[in-house]
């Protein structure tokens, strides 16, 4: 059963340019793909861009972001997508680091001893 799926933004940086229509800014976006490693492949005409993936081409709008993400994949994405998700990623609460292991944890994960130390549910038992 397809049931929908509450999900949380992981934070995380990605280069994004967003297109404004103009074949300038088309060209700017192209040169840039172009001198990424690995590059990525694109699709211009008057007016129209799309991003090449293996499967297949994804056009962009006129003011949507194309995203280069940390493995080196690049994909179109909307405007009003692109606002929310870095919106919300930037007030998302930022991980604590376990003062045994560094390891991020979330918050809720946290449990304050009388020491004042805190400690993740993997090293209660250690105590």
């Amino acid at each position: 059963m397809n049931q929908p799926r509450q999900s949380q933004l992981v934070p995380g940086e990605v280069l994004a340019i967003q297109r404004n229509g103009t074949p300038r800014r088309d060209l700017e976006i192209a040169e840039w793909m172009e001198r990424s490693q690995p590059y990525g492949e694109y699709r211009a005409t008057t007016g129209a861009f799309a991003v090449i993936t293996p499967t297949e081409d994804l056009p962009a709008g006129p003011d949507d972001w194309i995203v280069r993400f940390a493995d080196g994949r690049f994909m179109p994405c909307p405007d009003r997508v692109f606002t929310a998700i870095t919106i919300a990623a930037a007030e998302a609460p930022q991980p604590s680091l376990c003062s045994e292991c560094c390891d991020p944890v979330p918050l809720a994960e946290l449990y304050p001893i009388p020491s004042g130390a805190q400690l993740v549910e993997h090293h209660r038992g250690c105590l």
